[in-house]
């Protein structure tokens, strides 16, 4: 049993503002994206402290602003420019007959977690067999930790230089108790439990992202309510707990050990980046907010849908906007409603964030994505099933014929 300093809380002050602006276009009716809209009006890219480069249109929504309450002085709408990657190579499962499902790229390589085809027994609801984690064609490790882990399923993993971070549960539905987080080396070796359920009072994990940075793996946990960020120290028994209500990710952005989360208080929405490196402590600071009420099953007014380096995507109603992070200007992407997206599938790798669209166009899958260069694209796979998995400039899918195949975005 590890030794848990006390728990750190953090209270995250508020700023608020007025109104926004709203996304134009006809939507494709099997997307709810206009790939072929055109922006409406011209001028250089605004930030915080330049003029506004177009008019904001009438709404009720209040409007996004910065930390410090100004509002935010909208830039240039950008349409997506359609794209269809081409096939670079497929990667064989490392365990025969399963079906290997992408969490992330380590050079050119993918992490994929893979489970013996015949591993689930419906009758009894359990697993019968560990995971494997792989790095491209070969084994990592299987999933058993180093403490009598029950067999179970992969609910997320990351890899960096520094090794690999992964959590599992026994149960056979994704986000409840109990959870372990693992840690090993870059080769899967020296296998080490971090952090698990029992030492967070049974909260549930939030499957999906494990954001790794220099010195830690941090992910969230509990109820949309009682959300909270976990910094878990890789190779020391210890971490820092910050409340971020209403969260629904954690993400890797604005530099090395920078983490950045949404979440809802005191009816406001903010966007937060956090420091996790050093000592128990998690410097912070509200990169954007909004003031509004939501209630019962209206969407968030502000959303955080993904962020990796300089780049974020967020959603504000309906509109959908490109943040750059190093130069604090916000674009709408034109043509394009938040609802069309499918956040609960979104990912970011390399400088690069993905949202795939809802539902199916018949035309495989297609994505939402921004390139670190702040290119806005809209790319069509092959149909895939399962999660996706973003670099630079690759991204890595688990077709409906189980292939996990790389594709090269150009």
């Amino acid at each position: 049993m590890r030794v848990v300093r006390p728990l750190l809380f953090l209270s995250l002050p508020m700023a608020l503002a007025l109104s926004a602006c709203t996304g134009a276009g006809t939507p494709d009716p099997s997307t709810g994206i206009d790939v072929g809209a055109t922006a409406s009006s011209s001028g250089p890219t605004a930030t915080s402290s330049q003029a506004p480069s177009t008019a904001p249109s009438p709404t009720a929504e209040p409007a996004l602003a910065w930390a410090d309450g100004t509002a935010v002085e909208w830039g240039k709408p950008v349409s997506p420019q359609a794209s269809t990657p081409k096939v670079a190579g497929t990667v064989a499962a490392v365990v025969p007959g399963s079906t290997p499902l992408p969490w992330g790229f380590a050079k050119d390589q993918v992490l994929s977690s893979q489970e013996n085809p015949d591993s689930f027994d419906a009758g009894n609801n359990v697993f019968k067999n560990h995971p494997v984690l792989a790095l491209g064609p070969r084994q990592l490790t299987t999933a058993k930790g180093t403490d009598g882990a029950e067999p179970g399923q992969v609910l997320g993993a990351a890899i960096d230089d520094h090794g690999v971070v992964w959590a599992q549960t026994p149960s056979a539905q994704a986000g409840f108790t109990p959870w372990t987080v693992y840690t090993s080396q870059p080769d899967g070796s020296a296998v080490k439990h971090i952090l698990s359920s029992g030492d967070e009072h049974d909260v549930e994990f939030v499957p999906g992202h494990l954001v790794l940075t220099d010195d830690m793996a941090v992910f969230a946990v509990g109820s949309e309510a009682d959300r909270q960020i976990v910094a878990a120290y890789r190779n020391a028994d210890e971490r820092v707990t910050v409340p971020a209500p209403g969260a629904s990710d954690v993400w890797a952005a604005g530099g090395r050990d920078t983490v950045m989360w949404e979440q809802h208080e005191d009816g406001v929405t903010q966007i937060v980046k956090a420091v996790a490196a050093g000592d128990l402590a998690m410097s912070w600071s509200v990169v954007l907010s909004v003031a509004a009420e939501t209630t019962g099953e209206e969407p968030s007014p502000l959303r955080l849908l993904a962020a990796s380096g300089n780049v974020a995507l967020v959603a504000q109603g309906e509109t959908v906007a490109v943040v750059n992070l190093k130069t604090n200007s916000v674009r709408e992407v034109s043509g394009v409603k938040a609802s069309s997206l499918d956040p609960s599938a979104a990912e970011a790798g390399g400088g690069r964030v993905a949202v795939p669209v809802a539902g199916g166009s018949g035309k495989g899958t297609r994505v939402l994505s921004v390139a670190p260069d702040g290119a806005v694209q809209l790319l069509t796979f092959p149909a895939t099933e399962g999660g996706i998995a973003v670099d630079a400039d690759q991204v890595a899918v688990t077709t409906t014929a189980g292939k996990l195949t790389v594709l090269a975005i150009g």
